[in-house]
């Protein structure tokens, strides 16, 4: 599941992707930082508004989110219904619904606050 099954499945090719990455996140931060710094902004879409206007920042805005939906939020969704599925026999749409239920729940009322302290504490066990 995710960037661990990438590591099971292909071994250090995987991992060498990855570390492959760094260099250019360092480009990246070297060329942008100053802009962003310049333009006092700490986000890409503060970026692209204060370049670009209000629309472009809008339309990037409403891009990721439909991305990241269908990407990353499923991709989580569905790595959590296999992992019900094999250590419990749940069926995987029923323990998605579950699942999509209750995280939107906790963070609807809960906040960000919420999301934060969850964050910190799967950091917590992630490190131990």
């Amino acid at each position: 599941i995710g960037l661990c099954g990438t590591g099971f499945k292909q071994g250090m090719a995987g991992a060498f992707f990855e570390f492959g990455s760094m260099p250019l996140l360092l480009v990246l931060g070297w060329v942008f930082l100053p802009t962003y710094i310049r333009l006092h902004v700490s986000t890409m879409p503060g970026f692209l508004e204060a370049r670009y206007g209000k629309y472009c920042r809008t339309v990037y805005g409403l891009l990721s989110l439909v991305a990241y939906v269908l990407t990353k939020i499923a991709a989580a969704l569905f790595a959590a219904a296999v992992l019900f599925n094999v250590m419990l026999g749940w069926n995987r749409y029923l323990s998605s619904g579950i699942l999509i239920v209750l995280t939107g729940t906790y963070t609807v009322l809960g906040g960000m606050l919420a999301v934060v302290y969850t964050e910190l504490l799967q950091t917590v066990v992630l490190i131990i």
